[in-house]
């Protein structure tokens, strides 16, 4: 956390999020076309509902995650999600995800739109 009256910068992917609603797609200054995306489908147990799984995934992978459906019970808990970052950082992500415990599935089907 940046001392008072530090001004804070912004994290790369926010700044080309901003860059692409001031410029729109096709004039994004921070897009370098490397990103990858995967859509996959999580299963966990339900110890892990506690852990900040996904908080860790983004800040130790750079991997952006948007969760497009969810549920959680008392003994396991899914999520499909739409992962985004570069083809070695997903790999790496996806591995520690099963390290984890989380069984992961891709979805070949697009059925979280």
């Amino acid at each position: 956390m940046p001392a008072w009256g530090e001004r804070r910068t912004a994290h790369p992917r926010l700044r080309r999020r901003a860059a692409f609603a001031l410029y729109g797609p096709g004039n994004d200054p921070y897009n370098t076309g490397d990103m990858a995306r995967r859509r996959v489908h999580l299963t966990f147990p339900g110890t892990l509902a506690d852990e900040p799984i996904m908080w860790q995934l983004c800040r130790d992978f750079d991997v952006v995650f948007n969760i497009r459906q969810a549920d959680m019970a008392e003994s396991v808990g899914w999520m499909m999600l739409q992962l985004e970052g570069d083809d070695e950082a997903l790999d790496r992500g996806v591995r520690w995800l099963e390290e984890k415990g989380i069984k992961v599935a891709p979805i070949e089907q697009d059925i979280v739109e």
